[in-house]
């Protein structure tokens, strides 16, 4: 479940970067359970598409991409798209050009002039800046969360000092800066709770403390389900929020949302190294949400 894979980023998160106590229990960390992956083994045939010279961000440049790569590069038939469906990707500016093309050519007569053929599907890398990017909206963007005390901007401000301007720019940062600035944040704010909830359960002052103690797996397993159920918003976190202001704990609810949208992002992008498309399209509700 899409659980089962958070506490293990959880765990990761404990012995990739708890120190070299917790590096020890790398070999019992494994790998969250494949919903279903790409098989190595298959091989594809693939063939390098030469260079247009097109302008795709309009209608007319995306038709000649097409015509380029199906007619002169390929060479396909155009019987060939009265049997067959071919699948292409782009981001969703692609997906729009496609669309109206679509719709002025329903007159045609072949299933080619009409692109009956033509399946898009979002490129993955598009997925994740858009996630990122959604990331950034929710978390950095706003100017009135900017000076809150364990905000993410505080975070990004001793990241990267010298590029908060670029953060609160009005189209925000580049893809690479926010991915990294997630994975930093999630990290830091994930061992502070390992800490918190090691000191609460078993009183030890800190995580090497924990660590010379030498606990099971088991105990490691059992501790990041704990935090998984009492940081991450659950079932009655729309109930809690229509709580009095005085009886709510604004910034811990806050820090829960952030929790699980950046443990939802490390998750989408193990999924994508990992080639687990079951996964991916497992998160896709939880992104439609966000976005």
């Amino acid at each position: 479940s899409i659980n089962d894979a958070l506490e293990w980023h959880l765990r990761s998160i404990l012995v990739e970067h708890g120190g070299a106590k917790f590096a020890a229990y790398k070999d019992r960390l494994g790998t969250p359970a494949s919903v279903r992956s790409l098989s190595y083994e298959k091989k594809d045939c693939q063939y390098p598409a030469g260079a247009i010279d097109a302008d795709e961000g309009t209608y007319d440049g995306n038709w000649e991409v097409l015509l380029d790569l199906f007619t002169k590069q390929r060479r396909i038939a155009e019987d060939f798209h009265k049997e067959f469906v071919s699948f292409i990707h782009g981001d969703l500016g692609t997906k729009e050009r496609v669309d109206g093309m679509r719709k002025t050519r329903k007159i045609e007569t072949t299933e080619w002039r009409r692109l009956d053929g033509l399946i898009f599907i979002p490129g993955l890398f598009h997925v994740k800046m858009a996630a990122a990017n959604a990331y950034w909206r929710i978390h950095v963007q706003p100017a009135g969360d900017r000076n809150e005390s364990l905000g993410a901007f505080e975070y990004i401000s001793k990241l990267r000092p010298k590029s908060t301007g670029e953060f609160t720019s009005k189209n925000g940062p580049s893809f690479r800066p926010m991915h990294d600035s997630i994975h930093h944040i999630a990290w830091t704010d994930f061992l502070d709770i390992w800490r918190v909830e090691v000191k609460a359960k078993y009183g030890f002052d800190s995580l090497d403390a924990w660590a010379d103690s030498a606990p099971t797996w088991k105990h490691i397993v059992e501790l990041s389900q704990d935090i998984l159920k009492k940081h991450l918003p659950g079932d009655d976190f729309s109930d809690k929020q229509e709580e009095p202001a005085s009886k709510r704990d604004q910034v811990f609810e806050n820090l829960c949302l952030r929790n699980h949208h950046g443990l939802l992002y490390l998750e989408l992008c193990r999924a994508m190294n990992y080639g687990d498309v079951g996964r991916i399209l497992q998160l896709f509700p939880y992104f439609i949400a966000i976005f």
